[in-house]
């Protein structure tokens, strides 16, 4: 259970750093 639970947060954590990466690279250029 803790596992599967750490991964999709991994998952999902890496999802959302990526789109805000994204973004502020685009404001920022």
């Amino acid at each position: 259970m803790v596992s599967s639970n750490s991964r999709r947060a991994v998952v999902v954590g890496a999802g959302i750093g990526g789109l805000t990466a994204a973004v502020a690279l685009r404001r920022t250029g």
